[in-house]
């Protein structure tokens, strides 16, 4: 029986940080010095770095069928995070969250609708509960993810 080391239910988004040397003022332009886009929220971004370091990690979400979405989902898959748990949603919008670091502080500035994620039981029990080492959550889907660590810690 394959183990896997980390499952994990939670909002994924596209992140676009932008590095800056000075937090802007109101009314004030101030010059990005690098500016990347990666997949983000907190469960996505702690799967991969467990994949990163060779880990096997799968994530139950949602993406909307947009651009956005398939960014998300191109970008867990090409980082060896399981994404057949990940459902996608023909009526919403992926979210995007835009991050500001400067000298190591950030501000994040979130999607309007993220905090009104919710999955149903059906998209989460496509996960390997029983055959993983640890379940990362948000509580962002609190009920689910009750039920889905109480599979996780019986096995």
């Amino acid at each position: 029986m394959k183990f896997w080391t980390a499952t994990g239910i939670g909002l994924a988004v596209r992140d676009i940080s932008v590095l800056v040397d000075d937090y802007p003022h109101a009314d004030e332009k101030v010059k990005a010095t690098h500016m990347y886009e990666s997949c983000g929220g907190p469960v996505p971004t702690a799967l991969v770095t467990l994949a990163r370091f060779g880990r096997t990690t799968a994530l139950a979400s949602y993406v909307g069928n947009d651009e956005v979405g398939r960014f998300i989902l191109k970008s867990l898959s090409g980082e060896g995070v399981q994404t057949e748990a990940v459902k996608i949603k023909k009526k919403r919008h992926s979210a995007t969250s835009v991050i500001i670091v400067e000298n190591g502080r950030r501000t994040i500035l979130e999607a309007p609708d993220t905090q009104s994620f919710s999955l149903n039981w059906q998209d989460v029990r496509q996960l390997p509960l029983k055959q993983c080492r640890s379940l990362l959550v948000d509580a962002r889907c609190i009920e689910i993810q009750i039920k889905a660590a109480k599979i996780v810690r019986q096995a």
